[in-house]
């Protein structure tokens, strides 16, 4: 289509999508895969329940070279080999020139170093691929309606201030489904450093709905997750009457150490279909607003 065209009522264009991905071994059984876009590099290195990742505003991916400076962990300077190439079919719905697959090998040098020791790398290559998702057509896809609601979930949330960033936990029990009822159990620190942000995260999976208790009235809950946390937590109102979230509930991030996850300086919020209640207004995104906020 000509630049700066319009799709017609019923279709629209799929942005164009460039970027680039290398996958690595790094020590300790973790497992890396590096994203460079134009404007941030991002660094995921994950092991079982455990997640570290670094997202750096400085670094880039141009012209088949790949850069990045992560304060206090190390580098990534890179330029990409291709071994081949593959022109995949439009999407469905979708007319114009599918995705452009470059598979081929990143030579240079990933050096990383993580927090703890957690995991390290030090290699000049590692496979990848560069892929450029030109612009496309599509028709609209309109979902059905559905007859009725899906059931209440219950979720809780438990935000507290950590260094310069913030420690959170969360907890959701989804709607019953396939004979079962999911539960899932997350806990993250999120900071700033210069230009990169840090997130290091632990979550875990369980159908034993004893695990997440709500209760009402009045609006109550506690929490006993399995591996990788120990502990239980309960929101419950304290002795200066005001409502909290109290317990011995920890976990240990990679990266950081074992974290504790309840106690006087979370708030804490919790939510039975729509009905809720909250230690303070807590705000949408556990990591921004008054409580963790980053500078």
């Amino acid at each position: 289509m000509p630049v700066g065209a319009t799709a017609k009522p019923g279709y629209y264009i799929s942005p164009h999508l460039h970027y680039a991905d290398a996958h690595l071994k790094g020590s300790n059984g973790y497992q890396l895969e590096i994203d460079g876009f134009s404007t941030n590099v991002n660094v995921n290195a994950r092991k079982g329940d455990g997640q570290v990742s670094y997202t750096v505003y400085r670094g880039h991916h141009r012209n088949d070279r790949m850069r990045a400076r992560l304060p206090g962990i190390g580098w990534i300077n890179l330029r990409f080999h291709e071994l081949e190439r593959i022109r995949k079919q439009p999407s469905e719905g979708c007319s114009g020139p599918g995705e452009l697959v470059r598979r081929g090998v990143f030579r240079g040098r990933i050096h990383i170093e993580g927090e703890l020791g957690y995991t390290q790398v030090d290699t000049q290559s590692a496979r990848g691929r560069i892929l450029d998702d030109p612009e496309q057509f599509c028709r609209n896809r309109i979902p059905s309606a559905r007859a009725s609601a899906e059931p209440g979930e219950e979720l809780i949330e438990a935000v507290s201030p950590w260094g310069r960033g913030a420690l959170s936990f969360e907890a959701n029990e989804w709607s019953p489904s396939f004979g079962g009822t999911p539960v899932f159990f997350s806990a993250a620190t999120r900071r700033q450093r210069g230009m990169m942000m840090i997130t290091n995260a632990v979550g875990g999976f369980t159908e034993d709905t004893r695990s997440l208790v709500v209760a009402q009235p009045p609006l109550s809950a506690t929490v006993s997750p399995p591996s990788p946390f120990t502990g239980t937590a309960e929101f419950l109102r304290g002795p200066d009457e005001r409502f909290g979230w109290f317990g011995d509930l920890a976990a240990e991030l990679p990266g950081i150490g074992p974290v504790a996850l309840a106690g006087e300086n979370f708030e804490a919020r919790i939510c039975d279909g729509r009905s809720c209640k909250s230690s303070v207004r807590l705000p949408k995104d556990p990591f921004q607003g008054p409580i963790g906020e980053l500078p």
